[in-house]
């Protein structure tokens, strides 16, 4: 496993973002849980179900978060790398494709966050976006249409997973057809009981606050591991839906050779349909 160097507590760079709105009290990094080359299948949906499709995460090193989403038929996928900082536990560099069932990949969007400024920083220069700028208010922060895969990993490294924590939503968005990088709010997650899902016994979370515009919901993480089984939110993370669903279908440890070949094979049997 590559070496994660996460300076002493008392770290300058600790201190500053503490003494700041921050959460990072209930985080304390433990490299024994993070997990290179698992990857987690899951279906999105609405909350009913509908409109479906396929989302696949990948922890490829320790600091980096690969996912690719698709729905089968004719239709771009989308492909994104994350790098995961672990001194403030969020995704601190985001970028995204869409990728063609025919092999081709068009760059969408560069998301970038400046700690000392606490400013996070969008381009996606398809929509004539560059520069979009916005502050972080609480650290740590998470791009709610990265489907909260960056929180979800944090969940391991809790202190006491019983106890709230808060953090930041952030979200490209879109006012009189302008595109931009929005603030949308803070968020809180609070457990709230031990209960099976999917037979799997989890602890449950509560998720809600203004980041999701009141429209909150809950997270399933399995006892053991504290990876995602599923997660159900009224507050949509994408224009496509009215809510937010995750229903995880398979976990298993791939080789980074083995994920680019589940990308490259899904996209083949996609430009067949």
């Amino acid at each position: 496993m590559k070496k994660i160097i996460v300076g002493p507590l008392l770290s300058l760079g600790i201190l500053a973002a503490m003494a700041a709105e921050s959460s990072l009290d209930r985080f304390r990094f433990r490299e024994d849980q993070v997990r290179p080359g698992w990857m987690y299948h899951y279906i999105k949906s609405n909350r009913d179900g509908s409109n479906p499709e396929h989302l696949y995460v990948f922890q490829a090193t320790a600091d980096r978060l690969e996912s690719f989403k698709y729905r089968p038929g004719p239709y771009k996928a989308g492909y994104v790398i994350a790098r995961l900082d672990w001194q403030t536990f969020s995704a601190t560099h985001l970028q995204s494709r869409l990728l063609d069932p025919n092999g081709s990949a068009t760059f969408v969007a560069d998301l970038q966050y400046d700690h000392p400024r606490r400013v996070a920083r969008l381009d996606m220069p398809p929509y004539g976006v560059i520069g979009s700028e916005v502050t972080i208010g609480r650290i740590p922060f998470h791009v709610y249409s990265f489907d909260l895969m960056s929180l979800v990993v944090t969940f391991p490294h809790l202190v006491d997973p019983r106890q709230p924590f808060s953090v930041s939503l952030v979200d490209p968005a879109v006012r009189n057809n302008q595109a931009y990088l929005e603030y949308k709010g803070e968020a809180t997650i609070r457990f709230i009981g031990e209960e099976s899902h999917s037979d799997t016994p989890c602890l449950k979370f509560a998720i809600d606050g203004p980041g999701l515009a009141g429209q909150g919901g809950y997270l399933w993480l399995a006892r053991d591991g504290l990876y995602l089984v599923n997660l159900e939110i009224a507050h949509a993370n994408n224009a496509q839906w009215d809510s937010f669903r995750l229903t995880l279908r398979e976990k298993k440890r791939l080789e980074e050779r083995e994920w680019v070949t589940l990308i490259e094979e899904n996209m083949a049997q996609n430009a067949l349909k």
